[in-house]
């Protein structure tokens, strides 16, 4: 069972940018840039920080995949994506870059993963606003499958430190789904 969880999430993982690419080629979904670009190397990191705490195949292939997935989406951000620029985005920027840095400081791969997902949190924030804004600009097949695919792997195998990014992955991916469909969460809520 373990195998055919990790194999069914690695196989949603790979489709789910995919939905995503394709929405973006389409002018549907507009990635917000600074999230991507820092999620770019939140994901590298988190890759490297796994590897060095010797993560369980699922966390290492799943990460994998969203490296990437963050390569591809950000390169198609700088032309077809949005924000970037506000000085609200620079300080999610200046706060992310700074926990990124911590984890290469402290030298301990545990907490570098926790930090590179506090990085990722605060890399966020900026899209979370932007989609709560703007829903339309975003994609649910990118969220609905890439959480499934941290899920499907997270339960391939035992849940441990290593894991912890599937876990923040689903979370994020919970989160913009709620921005998304806020008007059928949240029925009074406006755009703003």
């Amino acid at each position: 069972m373990q195998h055919v969880l990790v194999i069914a999430g690695l196989i949603i993982g790979i489709i789910s940018p995919i939905t995503y690419i394709v929405s973006i080629t389409r002018g549907t979904s507009k990635p917000h840039r600074t999230t991507r670009f820092v999620f770019l190397f939140v994901v590298l990191l988190n890759l490297f920080g796994t590897i060095a705490d010797h993560g369980n195949f699922g966390s290492i292939a799943i990460d994998t995949l969203f490296v990437i997935q963050s390569v591809v989406i950000f390169a198609m951000s700088l032309k077809r994506g949005m924000g970037g620029m506000s000085p609200f985005d620079i300080i999610c920027l200046i706060l992310a870059v700074i926990g990124l840095v911590a984890w290469q400081v402290s030298g301990n791969a545990s907490y570098g993963i926790a930090l590179s997902i506090g990085a990722g949190i605060i890399a966020y924030i900026p899209a979370y606003i932007k989609t709560w804004k703007r829903p339309e600009t975003e994609s649910p097949w990118l969220y609905i499958t890439g959480g499934l695919a941290s899920v499907m792997t997270l339960f391939g195998y035992s849940i441990s430190a290593t894991s912890s990014f599937q876990i923040y992955n689903a979370a994020i991916c919970v989160g913009m789904l709620v921005c998304i469909y806020k008007t059928k969460v949240y029925p009074f809520s406006k755009s703003a």
